[in-house]
């Protein structure tokens, strides 16, 4: 059992999508992993992740940590923020 929140991030606009809520490249070659920070829409961080390319159109990102002065329930609100995501659909992956 691991206490990560894991996602599978999917669609034509994926790239697009994680690329605008995050602050590093993570437009790389398939099975290329990227550590990074989820962004606020004023820059600010609200939680570390990764992002693993899977296919082209196909990520899995893991929640790693969440700021401190958040608290827990931002794992839980960062989930919901992804899930709303459009046009690519997000899928919650466990036991991974």
């Amino acid at each position: 059992m691991t206490p990560f929140t894991k996602l599978e991030v999917a669609g034509p606009g994926a790239v697009a999508y994680l690329q605008s809520i995050t602050a590093n490249q993570v437009d790389r070659p398939v099975g290329r992993a990227t550590y990074t920070s989820m962004l606020t829409e004023r820059g600010g961080i609200k939680c570390d992740l990764t992002v693993t390319r899977l296919a082209e159109a196909r990520f899995l990102v893991v929640l790693i940590r969440v700021v401190a002065q958040a608290g827990v329930g931002l794992a839980v609100a960062v989930r919901a923020a992804l899930r709303r995501a459009q046009p690519h659909r997000l899928v919650a992956r466990r036991g991974l």
